[in-house]
């Protein structure tokens, strides 16, 4: 499974680690008198990163984007659209820098393989680099 990029199961578990978050808070809350105020703002704190983690994961599969190329893998055609190589330079972009985003936020918790992710999609971003470096007056060598 890569875990760079989010799926499916991560959404469900993110939605299930926050749904007992939520019961904790009410809990701690309900003891307010007995718990000390720094458990229960730790317990919020979590609360709210779930929260958080869970709109990002769940945006993010909403609004993956598709790649298709023929089955000779190059694109080509004789009535190109100005533009359409600089489209297709943002959706690789975007979809190499969230699977870098998420491989350092997978490393950041220490999760199995994260490093080779960030070295994969490290990779991949520096091969579309490269490749539309003419089209994007970059140097072809980066140091």
């Amino acid at each position: 499974m890569d875990r760079g990029i989010p799926t499916e199961e991560q959404l469900a578990e993110l939605r299930a680690a926050k749904g007992l978050a939520e019961k904790r808070v009410a809990r701690l809350k309900e003891l307010a008198d007995t718990v000390p105020k720094k458990d229960i703002e730790a317990a919020e704190s979590e609360l709210a990163g779930l929260t958080e983690r869970a709109a990002a994961v769940g945006g993010s599969l909403s609004n993956r984007d598709s790649l298709v190329a023929p089955v000779s893998g190059l694109v080509a055609s004789s009535n190109a659209v100005a533009g359409q190589v600089v489209d297709a330079l943002a959706a690789m972009f975007r979809t190499h820098v969230r699977h870098l985003l998420f491989a350092d936020m997978a490393w950041r918790r220490d999760l199995p393989d994260a490093v080779h992710q960030m070295r994969v999609a490290t990779r991949r971003l520096r091969s579309t680099l490269r490749t539309f470096a003419p089209i994007l007056s970059l140097p072809t060598e980066i140091d």
